[in-house]
């Protein structure tokens, strides 16, 4: 990011292979749309280089760079909420995923993991999306969401506890 920071687009390109499907996969799943999950990762990206100057190298990239990812697309999500649903609704933003825990997969089918997804709160499901396709540390995270460790640490198990009561689990 260093030579990014001074304009290398050759720096650039290396980076965005790198994240391009990492990002687009969180994008999707927060969207559930290829064609506009192309369209922010692709903003996210532009940013990241727009913003280039503005990135301190005592931040880690990747948190940087998912930060930048998430609040692109909860711009989106917010601007479609305030055009299509009500203030109610605001807690389901944030779609289903059918991938949060490998083994939840492997012990239901797609529909029943989605509809126990729509149980949980809209930033347990962040926290997970964000844990499962991103990589990111806790610490990350936390970052990213602009909240403590401890809470994310509490975001995810509960997601996880949720999921697992509603599919029937017996799991504690």
């Amino acid at each position: 990011m260093q030579l990014v920071r001074t304009g290398n687009i050759k720096a650039y390109k290396v980076l965005y292979e790198r994240f391009k499907a990492p990002i687009f996969t969180y994008i999707f799943q927060m969207v559930q749309s290829a064609s506009v999950a192309e369209e922010l990762m692709q903003e996210s990206f532009l940013k990241v280089y727009r913003y280039r100057e503005t990135y301190e190298p005592t931040a880690k990239f990747s948190t940087w760079l998912w930060t930048i990812a998430r609040n692109t697309t909860l711009d989106v999500l917010r601007k479609k909420a305030e055009d299509q649903i009500t203030p109610e609704q605001e807690e389901t933003l944030l779609v289903d995923t059918s991938t949060a825990d490998v083994q939840l997969i492997e012990a239901a089918d797609k529909a029943r993991v989605e509809n126990c997804m729509n149980s949980l709160t809209a930033t347990q499901k962040e926290a997970l999306l964000l844990r499962t396709y991103s990589d990111l540390s806790y610490e990350e995270i936390a970052t990213t969401m602009k909240t403590t460790i401890s809470s994310v640490k509490s975001l995810i198990s509960r997601a996880k506890t949720g999921l697992l009561k509603c599919l029937g689990g017996s799991h504690g």
